[in-house]
């Protein structure tokens, strides 16, 4: 076998006998069984004579029938194997640059820091008494210029004790506080299920379940801020996963508990949890959760999903149950979401509609519907990003609920320039708020961002 030829299976052989299912053996420090080792040779061998690393007779020397005598391959994969792995102590060692971070040796630990910072300049021209765009609750924002760090998240990841038992905690470090965002634990070692306990996102709504480094636009609609709890279920127990399909990713299903009380709140004050179901459809593979179709995929992708909140007390997203006395101190809250997204070369379509009521105990209720719908798409040859975004927040029923009633609708336009990827990304976009309170008058406020994002 000629050098060169040894030195070009050499990569070759060492991902794929490091892969416990190709080479059919258990964990990494578990020799392969010879039958699948041999196995493994013999289809080594075929590809590299059909690529013309190895003539014939280099694979008759190197390959022999199984049963023989060690070949020069293994030997060599073998000395090359014990050089390249440290002793089994313990002790974190890098695992090379990029995303892995540190791991001990022996696979048992590993631990991955990361973080975003978005730099933000913002504009505001407000006309009227316009509604504070974040929970359609005054009072409203002046006429101004400011420049602000926006978000700066923190987060260390990685797995103890068992690569299927994972861990996160994920700090936000805004210019006026510093809050504790995630901090959980997830087993995944039941697959297709994963248990996750402690405080996290709840699985309710589309564009909440995106990361905030992956949005369009600058900022999620008021909608989403409006109906969706997101980190405001506080801690509890999430059981989530994907199966069935090609990818394992046509089904998509999500139940949890939480206290419903807001991110790092302990106890209850209760009297019941905050109870949400979801799940999803990917019946021409998963878009995922990002809002932008970066890889360009050749195949289209769609998922259409709904989800169920039910809390006996006050939701901290849902604005609509925040009671003013003390009959509607602990409403019953009731929270529904339907959403469909779309992707296909460069394309990304999303859409979500919602749905609430509160109950409070003396009988009276408040209702809410709204919803948006965007699209953006990657101009051709380039690394910028186009797109538009309509939605709508509708309040009803009684003056009970600390809640304005009435009409708010917001337009977004904007562009994003992709430097690389989301690690580097530059946002530009307007949008106009219209409120249109229910007793009269109305507020139009236009809000123009450039925002520059940096992960790493």
């Amino acid at each position: 076998m000629t050098r060169r030829g040894l030195w070009l299976a050499l990569p070759g052989a060492i991902l794929l006998s490091a892969s416990p299912v190709l080479a059919g053996g258990g964990r990494d420090d578990e020799r392969a069984p010879r039958p699948a080792r041999a196995a493994f040779e013999r289809r080594l061998a075929r590809i590299l004579r059909e690529r013309g690393v190895l003539a014939d007779e280099d694979v008759t020397a190197a390959f022999p029938p199984p049963g023989g005598e060690r070949t020069e391959l293994e030997r060599e994969v073998d000395r090359f194997l014990a050089e390249a792995r440290p002793g089994r102590d313990g002790r974190l060692a890098a695992a090379g640059p990029g995303p892995d971070g540190l791991e001990t040796p022996d696979g048992r630990f590993s631990l991955r820091f990361a973080s975003t910072f978005q730099w933000r300049y913002e504009a505001v021209d407000a006309d009227g008494t316009a509604a504070d765009p974040d929970g359609l609750a005054p009072p409203a924002r002046r006429d101004g210029e400011s420049i602000s760090l926006r978000r700066g998240h923190v987060f260390v990841e990685g797995h103890a004790l068992d690569p299927d038992l994972a861990y996160r905690f994920l700090v936000e470090t805004p210019p006026s506080s510093v809050a504790l965002l995630d901090a959980w634990v997830e087993y995944r070692g039941l697959p297709p299920a994963r248990i996750r306990l402690g405080q996290t996102k709840v699985p309710f709504g589309r564009e909440a379940i995106s990361s905030s480094s992956e949005l369009v636009f600058s900022e999620r609609t008021r909608a989403t801020s409006f109906f969706v709890p997101s980190r405001d279920g506080g801690a509890g127990l999430l059981v989530h996963g994907r199966a069935l399909g090609a990818d394992a990713d046509l089904v998509e299903c999500a139940l949890g508990v939480f206290n419903g009380e807001g991110k790092n709140v302990s106890g209850n004050d209760g009297p019941g949890l905050l109870t949400i179901a979801r799940a999803a459809v990917n019946p021409l593979g998963s878009p995922g959760y990002d809002g932008s179709d970066l890889g360009r995929g050749e195949s289209p992708r769609l998922g259409v999903g709904a989800a169920l909140a039910r809390h006996d007390d006050r939701t901290g997203g849902a604005r609509l149950g925040s009671g003013r006395g003390p009959e509607a101190s602990h409403p019953e809250t009731t929270l529904f979401e339907a959403d469909a997204a779309f992707k296909w070369r460069g394309l990304s379509i999303l859409g979500e509609w919602f749905a609430s009521r509160v109950d409070s105990r003396d009988g009276e209720a408040a209702e809410a519907s709204g919803g948006y719908a965007q699209a953006a798409v990657l101009l051709p040859g380039t690394d910028v990003e186009i797109g538009a975004r309509r939605g709508l927040v509708v309040t009803r029923g009684s003056e009970t609920f600390d809640q304005p009633r009435g009409r708010f609708s917001e337009w977004t336009a904007g562009a994003v320039w992709f430097v690389h990827g989301h690690r580097l990304e530059v946002h530009a976009d307007w949008t106009r708020f219209r409120d249109e309170p229910s007793g009269g008058g109305g507020a139009t406020e236009d809000v123009f961002r450039l925002q520059v994002q940096l992960t790493f």
